[in-house]
């Protein structure tokens, strides 16, 4: 989602609507784009229900982690100061996606985004809080401005206090390149909040950052993936992340990717849950949620 701050303070991001008189499922193709303000301490989010083909093309193309298997990898191509300008205009820059063909975009990870257009997704709804203990309420992300820490320490809305690892990060080195722009903002989603978002308006990926010492934890591989560090922490390009469910056993995964590259892969226990309740705690949850995006 596109995301802007005006002078005031406010936040304001694009997400789908309808056309007018529109309903769901009526056939249609092709969704309008709406302008939400939200507060900093405001989230934000929506469900897609994906078709069947958008599905089975993105599991086939898209959820590959053979790449990052047993592999720790930390040394990407690193996008400091003025060094590879050809490679980041090509890979990075706002609008990039929309100057190249969608053959064109399939061949650089960074815009090789899984879902193509409006006609793969069937439907759509706001996150809300429809689930028990707020679950469905902690998917959402919750951004503010990216801006010097002590300004940011300043300024940090409740949502952002007490993170893992010192979060959130004024990632000096990220808002410090002049390709980024002049507009940088953060996000945390609450369920994953051992790594915080990046976006500006300079980038048309979305980034993310992970504490180097956290990174070593998962598998990962940021080979040919452009980076940036600082003393603590590693940041670079996402296009979707997996949460991993489908195992025989009480464990997920957590799978971030750019593009059909894999780039880092943990798999946690969720033991002393018995399998069993898991499954049915998964199913129940899954069934909630489709109901709300038939």
């Amino acid at each position: 989602n596109f995301v802007e701050q005006y002078a005031d303070g406010r936040l304001e991001y694009v997400k789908l609507s309808r056309h007018s008189n529109e309903s769901p499922n009526d056939g249609q193709t092709g969704f309008d784009r709406e302008h939400v303000s939200v507060q900093h301490d405001q989230g934000y989010g929506q469900w897609c229900r994906l078709t069947a083909a958008a599905e089975e093309r993105i599991l086939d193309e898209y959820k590959s982690v053979d790449r990052v298997a047993g592999q720790p990898r930390s040394t990407g191509v690193n996008m400091a100061g003025a060094a590879e300008q050809e490679f980041k205009e090509k890979h990075l820059l706002a609008g990039s996606s929309t100057e190249l063909s969608h053959a064109e975009c399939q061949t650089i990870s960074t815009l090789d985004y899984p879902i193509y257009s409006d006609e793969d997704i069937m439907n759509f709804a706001d996150i809300e809080d429809r689930l028990p203990f707020s679950v469905e309420q902690k998917m959402k992300i919750t951004l503010c401005p990216m801006v010097d820490e002590a300004e940011l320490k300043r300024t940090l809305p409740t949502v952002f206090k007490k993170l893992p690892f010192g979060l959130p990060s004024s990632c000096d080195a990220f808002r410090e390149e002049c390709l980024t722009g002049n507009w940088h903002g953060l996000g945390i989603v609450t369920h994953i909040n051992e790594q915080q978002f990046l976006v500006s308006s300079g980038f048309e990926n979305t980034w993310v950052r992970f504490d180097k010492k956290n990174l070593k934890t998962f598998d990962h591989s940021l080979q040919d993936i452009p980076t940036m560090e600082d003393e603590k922490g590693v940041m670079f390009p996402v296009t979707h992340l997996w949460v991993d469910c489908s195992f025989p056993t009480a464990d997920c995964a957590f799978e971030w990717f750019c593009g059909r590259q894999c780039i880092a892969r943990k798999m946690c226990s969720l033991w002393p849950l018995p399998n069993a309740l898991v499954k049915k705690l998964l199913d129940w949850t899954v069934g909630k949620l489709q109901a709300a995006v038939p």
